[in-house]
């Protein structure tokens, strides 16, 4: 899937490298970083750091922790955002306890980000989602699209994540992949326009 399509804001002062390759980011579902792309995310933390330095300090602990997390740095992703008393600061904390995997404390994060749901944000994470799983058979993406027409509670890609852990079916495998790449330009993207929207006072 081509992701930089679903997101035509991606914002200008990133690293173009980020969202570009996004669909090859994240390739498990659990577990943490081989380190091959702490270079490319201390560029963006200093290009972030140089053109907008008056970020709220807690938006920026939320954009630092989503960009480690897309390297797959579980921990400094959890060291950045775990402090951040912010409904977006328990939303990172939740993806990336899920992605520990932790699916206890993720669900737990999630339900104090109760206000950061996936048809809320700035691109509608369960439409995206809706699109991407139409044409899927497998019995769990068909379950979880239903519920997600129903309800967009982010526990259930949890829960639907936890399910699928022994599972070896390469199609449910990827798709979900897709749905954590999804989830994570779709939160980075509203995290970011809050942080432009509100600039700490200098």
């Amino acid at each position: 899937m081509s992701i930089p399509n679903f997101f035509p804001a991606v914002p200008t002062c990133l690293n173009p490298q980020i969202f570009a390759e996004l669909p090859d980011r994240m390739g498990k579902l659990t577990g943490s970083h081989d380190g091959s792309r702490t270079k490319t995310v201390q560029t963006c933390i200093t290009s972030l750091h140089e053109k907008l330095p008056h970020v709220e300090p807690h938006l920026r602990s939320c954009l630092e922790a989503a960009l480690w997390l897309w390297a797959d740095d579980l921990e400094t992703a959890h060291r950045l955002c775990q402090d951040v008393p912010t409904l977006y600061g328990a939303a990172w904390h939740a993806v990336m306890h899920r992605r520990e995997p932790d699916f206890f404390n993720s669900k737990y994060w999630w339900r104090r980000a109760g206000g950061v749901k996936w048809t809320t944000l700035q691109y509608s994470l369960r439409d995206l989602v809706n699109k991407r799983l139409a044409s899927k058979k497998h019995p769990l993406l068909q379950s979880f699209r239903a519920a997600c027409t129903q309800n967009d509670d982010p526990c259930k890609f949890v829960d639907l994540v936890e399910r699928s852990q022994q599972s070896d079916d390469t199609d449910l495998l990827s798709a979900l992949l897709d749905i954590q790449r999804l989830e994570w330009g779709v939160l980075f993207l509203e995290t970011w326009e809050r942080a432009t929207a509100s600039p700490a006072p200098h």
